[in-house]
């Protein structure tokens, strides 16, 4: 040990590791600077090596890895308050999120990006999630330097997708140790052989995985159908994008020949068993991938993060041993991600992101001193909500402890986002109920208005001078002389122009 280390010690804690082989017990856990340095039996031993370490008692306790969301939209965070529960075919309907969403998408700034992703991360934070891959917006690219802003912020990992060129040509002065990014394939409306072509091409060059959000609903399967005359599925295996290290999000419409076709490419999928049904679409076939071998992933997608209740959502569907259903949101996601050497379960050598929570329920606290790790994973899945949670470690440091978020004032955060609910219309400020809508059944697909606004691809658009951020965020390096300027008429899409 140097003088420089600086090392904790949490005893008596009960120890559910996430890992491959179902690990855990009552144990002691060593974290020497950013890295898990020792996991043993409950003795003095260490604290006998280490005297100078910080110890805290984890008694009645239980530590996980950190929870791995790998898709999230953040701006859902608030968006989803104005959803009153519709399905999204209707959210287009309701006056408070039409409201909110257009000033997000022509007049919002840099600030107010900021404002709602720090709060939407700090809420993943606070719900024990240490690792965020952000979609982002592609309409704006205000909103993704906010992302970036915000992620070094709250001190999360972050993957953030890049959407269009400005943002591209960005990265020269974004990197950094806690920060990855991917490309967006184009949505499945504005899918062409040439733009998916360019979309692999760049992620060559720069090299980056592929974002491939596509097949959540039959409708959106349907439009690669329209234009290629096959699946979805037979164009990305017929162009060689799927399997790692790109990042399948969604592929809902998918049939069981088609499943075969997708393990046998070495695909990952994410799922979103929660924001599906807070949707309306159809339940994710979790059962079908599985069954099939497909290494599949959960993630929020839409809403506020609740990892918990997405594990719970996903059980009514798959019944999985809750075990296999944590390391979905850890273990798996990690190796989804494309880092799983360093991060997803409590094992010597990987970083200390860490969370531990504590059950209110006494029999549970009682029976830690004797359960297996895959009951208590059992009763962790029934029991436990994101409010149980005490403390959340990334990199060896507490960032949520005892239940508060160590960087910011939460009341300063509902501060923030009540300036920018402001902008919703003055029935939903005041708590009134929005007006009632119709209420689709299950498997509901969204409009044409409601696509439009959500799904567009990787491009490059010429936008007014008022939509881009105020400045950088980040020192950037001098760039080289500008490009002559497209006509305002043109709109180009990596190549296609459309006058």
């Amino acid at each position: 040990m140097t003088v420089h280390d600086t090392v904790k010690i949490i005893d008596r804690v009960y120890v559910l590791a996430c890992d491959s082989a179902g690990s855990g017990g009552l144990s002691t856990v060593v974290i020497r600077n950013d890295r898990i340095s020792a996991i043993g039996p409950v003795s003095q031993a260490f604290q006998a090596q280490f005297p100078n370490a910080e110890r805290i008692d984890g008694s009645g306790r239980v530590l996980l890895p950190g929870f791995i969301d790998a898709h999230y939209h953040g701006e859902s965070s608030l968006l989803s308050l104005l959803t009153a529960g519709a399905p999204a075919s209707q959210w287009g309907r309701l006056k408070g999120y039409r409201a909110l969403d257009d000033h997000l998408r022509t007049k919002a700034t840099h600030d107010d990006w900021l404002t709602l992703y720090r709060a939407a991360y700090f809420h993943a934070l606070r719900a024990g999630v240490t690792t965020v891959a952000e979609y982002g917006r592609p309409d704006t690219d205000a909103a993704f330097a906010a992302s970036i802003a915000a992620f070094h912020v709250t001190s999360l990992r972050g993957m953030l997708c890049v959407h269009n060129g400005d943002q591209l040509e960005s990265l020269r002065s974004a990197r950094s140790s806690s920060m990855a990014f991917s490309l967006a394939l184009p949505a499945s409306e504005e899918l062409t052989t040439y733009n998916l072509q360019t979309t692999m091409r760049l992620a060559r060059e720069h090299g980056l995985p592929i974002a491939i959000h596509m097949g959540e609903t039959a409708r959106d399967a349907e439009a690669v159908r329209k234009n290629f005359r096959k699946s979805f599925v037979d164009v990305l295996n017929e162009f060689r994008v799927i399997g790692a290290p790109n990042l399948a999000i969604h592929f809902s419409a998918v049939d069981k020949d088609e499943a075969a076709r997708l393990h046998a490419s070495g695909a990952s999928i994410a799922v979103s068993p929660l924001a599906s049904t807070a949707k309306g679409f159809e339940p994710p076939p979790i059962a079908l991938l599985m069954s099939a071998g497909i290494p599949t992933v959960l993630v929020t997608d839409w809403g506020p993060v609740r990892p918990w209740q997405n594990v719970r959502q996903a059980l009514q569907w798959y019944r999985a041993p809750a075990m296999d259903l944590l390391r979905q949101h850890t273990l798996l996601a990690a190796q989804y991600l494309g880092v799983g050497q360093e991060l997803g379960s409590v094992t010597v050598g990987k970083k200390a992101d860490l969370v531990m929570l504590r059950s209110p329920f006494a029999d549970m606290r009682a029976a830690l001193q004797v359960l297996d790790p895959a009951t208590v994973a059992e009763l962790l899945v029934e029991r436990i909500g994101e409010s149980d949670i005490t403390d959340v470690m990334v990199n060896g440091e507490f960032y949520v402890r005892e239940g508060t978020i160590m960087m910011y004032a939460e009341e300063d955060l509902a501060s923030d986002l009540r300036r920018l609910l402001a902008f919703a219309p003055l029935e939903v400020q005041t708590g009134q109920a929005p007006p009632a809508v119709p209420v689709e059944p299950a498997g509901a697909e969204r409009g044409e208005e409601e696509n439009a606004e959500f799904e567009e691809g990787f491009k490059i658009v010429k936008r007014p001078v008022a939509n881009r951020t105020a400045g950088p965020i980040l020192p950037l390096h001098p760039k080289a002389p500008p490009a002559q300027e497209l006509p305002p008429t043109v709109r180009r899409v990596f190549g296609e122009d459309d006058v």
